[in-house]
């Protein structure tokens, strides 16, 4: 075959699209050409324009070449074709400019780079997706050595990009060789059987901490050749929340069992209580005067115990209302003598007059709770907690620098600690989760940013004024009430013993023990008494001596029926007999006796003065 006819047949036979034009006309084209511009043959190509879908990209690529390219040398470039039909097609352009007898023309071959352009963007795609994944991906060859990590994966271990690859994937685990061996053949086998393994991973970083992934594994074949690709998630973060979570469950746990015991334990010293002072009325001996006297401080002590171990352990039940801050500051104090070590002394400096505050109470406590806690922690030899309140009017010029901080009349609540104080980089960062400026476990790497997050839930803000060498002193400030409300008398144990003058009153609780010895206490101050074991009983001995009973003391909890049940059953058929309610349980009964509008009731354990006074306030209540 003659060379020129095979060349001639080389290029009518090409896939390319081939063509020369001159002065934007055709002058040869090829069968591809011929297809793309729609055309049946050359004579409806020869000697036409090119159509404007062809002629416009054309044109660019000259304006784009800039000055004239030599005879015979090409240049190609990538253009999107947009045909008459709506499609469009990705091509490369290549040109190369010609010259025959004084008319310069170009020969242009258009390759057809659509479907190569879809592959490439789509590669450039998954390359995208792999490098900003959150999940780490690892790629290792039928060696177990790594050929490939994405940055996610870099950075979930500590290393640098690349500074991986080639190394044995065992680097990574936390396991010794040999387990490592035992580990990479159980997941072959594994992946032999399944298409996939899942699950935990013991890991090391880099600098040597300890964490877990939760890894997903598969099988790869690249080039004919076995890989193994693993995508894995740093469980870090959730194992922090389980273990809160964990947490919360056992405190729920706790209260649901405080909750379950205190008012058994509160009848228990409520008993005790009692007996106490009914001997200690009818004994002189000194001595025994003094063993009473230490009886029932430890009762009392051991009451307060109760009540505050119940407070925590339940979590917030009772809303916002007004509270008394000094109460909160010297209670959260004697929990801390009594439960931090020795080393650490406590001491509590509350001013006079403190304006009452509207808050959560059980919040508060866990706020303050929170703060001596880190105090503690920040004191592992020991050394100085102090506990302060006080009134503080800030305006303009005396806000300190701490978010969220402004004017305003404010009861401030201080924790100050003599440990080592926080540098400036450290104090910026206090607040935030997890944070702790000792080694102190995570357990309580919430504690400040929940202490802030409540001062903030009650319209008020935290300060902080640290130093290296010189403690840290944290410092809530409350919104205050300067107007103190005016407050309802309350029993108090230093009120005197008034007597009664033969008043009938009804002493409703099922421990046998506490009806026994209130029995006796108030017989003892002249009063006459009857005794029930529940609310059906008290209805009943009610009815028996309507125009008689003046007063009825009943427990809030207890069988068939419940103080508050027989509170209105009474009302209903002797509305003037006076209330007062006792409960084991503290505040949230307490709250419940108040929605029946009694207005004394007393947490058990309480003393004979305490009973007496109460009786004698509800017999000369004039409202």
């Amino acid at each position: 075959m003659h060379v020129e006819l095979a060349k001639v047949l080389l290029v009518e036979n090409s896939p390319d699209p081939i063509l020369v034009v001159s002065e934007e006309r055709f002058v040869a084209i090829n069968r591809a050409a011929l297809k793309l511009f729609g055309l049946r043959n050359d004579a409806e190509a020869i000697g036409e324009l090119l159509p404007p879908f062809f002629r416009d990209p054309l044109e660019s690529v000259s304006r784009d070449l800039g000055s004239p390219l030599p005879r015979g040398q090409g240049a190609t470039v990538g253009r999107r074709l947009h045909r008459p039909d709506g499609t469009s097609i990705e091509v490369e352009l290549t040109c190369v400019p010609l010259s025959s007898e004084g008319k310069s023309g170009m020969l242009v071959v258009a390759r057809d780079v659509t479907e190569r352009t879809r592959r490439d963007a789509l590669v450039r795609l998954q390359a995208d997706a792999l490098k900003n994944m959150s999940e780490g991906m690892v790629v290792c060859d039928e060696n177990h050595v790594i050929t490939l990590t994405n940055p996610a994966f870099d950075r979930i271990f500590g290393y640098n990009e690349n500074e991986l690859t080639g190394k044995h994937i065992g680097v990574l685990n936390a396991f010794t060789r040999a387990e490592t061996d035992d580990f990479l053949a159980r997941i072959d086998a594994e992946l032999s059987r399944l298409s996939s393994w899942s699950g935990e991973i013991p890991n090391r970083k880099k600098d040597g901490t300890a964490f877990c992934t939760f890894a997903r594994i598969g099988r790869l074949e690249i080039g004919g050749r076995r890989h193994l690709v693993s995508f894995q998630e740093d469980l870090t973060g959730r194992k922090i929340v389980e273990a809160r979570m964990l947490r919360n469950q056992r405190m729920d746990a706790i209260g649901a069992l405080a909750g379950g015991i205190a008012h058994d334990l509160n009848n228990a010293l409520a008993a005790v209580m009692l007996s106490t002072h009914l001997v200690q009325m009818n004994t002189t001996e000194p001595t025994s005067l003094r063993m009473l006297g230490l009886i029932a401080e430890s009762t009392r002590r051991s009451a307060d115990l109760v009540k505050q171990v119940l407070a925590f352990s339940r979590g917030p039940e009772d809303g916002r209302g007004t509270v008394q801050v000094e109460r909160v500051a010297r209670e959260v104090g004697a929990l801390c003598r009594q439960t931090f070590p020795r080393s650490v002394d406590v001491r509590v400096d509350v001013a006079a007059d403190l304006w009452p505050i509207v808050a959560d109470p059980v919040q508060l406590y866990q706020a303050l709770l929170n703060l001596c806690l880190n105090a503690r922690d920040s004191m592992p030899e020991g050394g100085l907690l102090t506990i302060g309140a006080a009134n503080l009017r800030l305006d303009e010029l005396s806000v300190p620098k701490a978010p969220d901080a402004r004017a305003g009349t404010f009861v401030t609540l201080t924790v100050a600690d003599t440990g080592a104080g926080l540098t400036p980089q450290m104090a910026a960062q206090v607040f935030q989760p997890f944070f702790s400026e000792n080694s102190a476990p995570l357990d309580w790497g919430l504690g400040l940013s929940i202490a802030n997050g409540i001062v903030k839930n009650h319209g008020g803000f935290l300060s902080l004024r640290s130093g290296p060498g010189h403690g840290s002193e944290f410092k809530l400030h409350l919104p205050a009430e300067e107007i103190r409300r005016p407050s309802r008398p309350v029993p108090s144990a230093v009120s005197g013993f008034p007597r009664g003058n033969d008043e009938l009153i009804l002493i409703v609780d099922d421990e046998s023990a506490i009806r026994t010895i209130a029995t006796k206490t108030l017989q003892a101050f002249g009063y006459r008494v009857l005794v029930a074991s529940d609310g059906a009983q008290a209805v009943s001995l009610c009815a028996q001596h309507l125009n008689q009973l003046q007063v009825m003391v009943t427990d809030m909890e207890m069988p068939i029926m419940d103080g508050a049940s027989a509170i209105r059953a009474i009302r209903a058929i002797a509305p003037g007999v006076r209330i007062v309610a006792t409960t084991g349980l503290d505040s949230r009964t307490k709250i419940g006796a108040e929605k029946l509008d009694v207005r004394i009731c007393l947490n058990k354990p309480f003393s004979a003065e305490q009973l007496v006074n109460a009786v004698h306030t509800a017999l000369h209540d004039k409202a």
